[in-house]
């Protein structure tokens, strides 16, 4: 017999940054609130982990505050004191350009006079492009959902090197096979960011006391009721109430937000109400492929070399390598990431496999390096009840067949996530602006 559950004004599924934010909007508003997440621990597809006997967490997840822009995140970080470091950059960086490593100057770009020119001209026609794009109704710009951002890149450029250049950094951004996703997908969350000197300024502050335990003060200051280890297998609607079924319990709310990543609710079973082109959506859904790796020493050894730790490849094994080490820590910390395809390619390696692999990246980069301490990794593709990061894209022609399938309403559940967001779409703050916002959309119906 499941223990059923009465007076919830709205049960959030999801107890990430999205499903929190909105879970501690509500409260504000008066309104009793249960969250259920699926896995043992709060943050989603944030994930911050200690580094032994140091009070110093490193990220597996997202970890970045933008240099500005991103005005919730940041309203958080000061709420509650957390202290902001910022990626170390003096010094020369490393870029394999296909055959070895190449010593670059600091602040210069991997490309030749003339690749760089073409790269600004490049920058100015996206960002001009993506504020043609109606945020309210994408799917007007048809042809724009019809060809594959692989395909468009592949047509833009003069130089082939200005071509693999910007297909890497785009692979890099987006997390998945640029030929499944259309530009008009790619252009719409540009347009969400901004503009090109905003997104170059994204990846800027990380934080020692962890993101993932921001959210995890925010549910004990605002009394929040978090029930872990508790998938959601069923939803079923009536009239004036949704009831939601997990293993062991049965649930009953006015109204549901399911603060997930899109690909999960493939996994959910919903009465027979549920739309077609939102079932067909999801079933299309491009997830993120993401490993990330986090290599501990005792020293910032590089430092010493005239290196910034900055390493970027166009081979890989790995696409990019920063110094994420914290300035009242001795012990030195790079930051690995293997993105799209590259990741892929990784998913069968163990934590020892993956170790030697990065042991070897880096000083075939940097050269001769000290024993790591500590070696953590994440492949967010093998998470099970995430199923990818960082975040997901809709695939090639799905603006045009599901529209605003996500973004209103079924019924009385709600969908929220960075990939719904208006701001800042794939990044921490996308996912808090599409909570806050999915969140007052319930508080309305509430006062009907």
């Amino acid at each position: 017999m499941k223990k059923h559950t009465t007076n919830i004004d709205v049960l959030i599924v999801g107890a990430g940054a999205s499903g929190i934010y909105a879970a501690k909007t509500l409260k504000e508003h008066g309104i009793k609130v249960l969250v259920l997440e699926a896995t043992e621990r709060i943050g989603g597809r944030l994930f911050s982990k200690e580094i032994a006997d140091s009070k110093h967490y490193v990220e597996l997840g997202g970890q970045w505050l933008a240099k500005e822009g991103q005005t919730r995140l940041n309203d958080l970080i000061v709420r509650y004191q957390f202290k902001k470091s910022t990626n170390h950059q003096q010094g020369r960086w490393m870029h394999d350009d296909g055959s070895r490593f190449v010593a670059k100057k600091e602040g210069s770009l991997p490309l030749s006079f003339f690749a760089a020119l073409e790269s600004l001209k490049f920058i100015k026609h996206l960002e001009k492009k993506a504020q043609s794009i109606s945020l309210d109704a994408p799917w007007n710009t048809p042809s724009l959902d019809q060809v594959s951002l692989h395909a468009w890149l592949s047509q833009r450029f003069w130089l082939k090197e200005t071509e693999i250049y910007w297909r890497n950094r785009m692979e890099q951004a987006l997390c998945c096979d640029l030929r499944k996703v259309s530009l008009l997908e790619v252009l719409l969350s540009a347009k969400t960011v901004g503009n090109f000197e905003r997104y170059q300024g994204a990846d800027h502050y990380f934080f020692a006391q962890g993101l993932a335990n921001l959210f995890v003060q925010i549910v004990k200051d605002h009394e929040i009721d978090v029930r872990l280890n508790a998938p959601v297998h069923a939803v079923k609607q009536y009239t004036d109430h949704v009831v939601v079924t997990t293993e062991n319990d049965e649930i009953d709310a006015k109204a549901v937000l399911f603060a997930v990543p899109p690909q999960t609710l493939r996994n959910i079973t919903f009465d027979e109400q549920l739309p077609e082109t939102f079932a067909n959506m999801l079933v299309d859904f491009v997830q993120g492929t993401v490993v990330k790796v986090v290599g501990v020493y005792a020293q910032k050894w590089w430092r010493n070399r005239g290196l910034s730790g900055l390493i970027m490849s166009q081979n890989g094994p790995f696409d990019v390598v920063v110094d994420s080490s914290f300035d009242t820590l001795e012990k030195g910390i790079l930051v690995g990431l293997v993105t799209g395809s590259r990741a892929s390619k990784l998913k069968d390696l163990n934590q020892e496999e993956l170790k030697s692999k990065f042991e070897e990246y880096v000083q075939s980069a940097l050269g001769v390096a000290p024993p790591l301490e500590d070696f953590l990794h994440m492949d967010w593709n093998q998470a099970t009840y995430t199923q990818g990061a960082y975040s997901s894209k809709r695939a090639l022609g799905h603006w045009l067949t599901a529209r605003d399938a996500l973004q209103s309403p079924f019924g009385r559940v709600y969908f929220a996530g960075t990939e719904t967001a208006r701001e800042w779409r794939g990044y921490v703050e996308g996912a808090l602006e599409s909570g806050e916002r999915q969140a007052r959309q319930i508080v309305d119906l509430l006062k009907r």
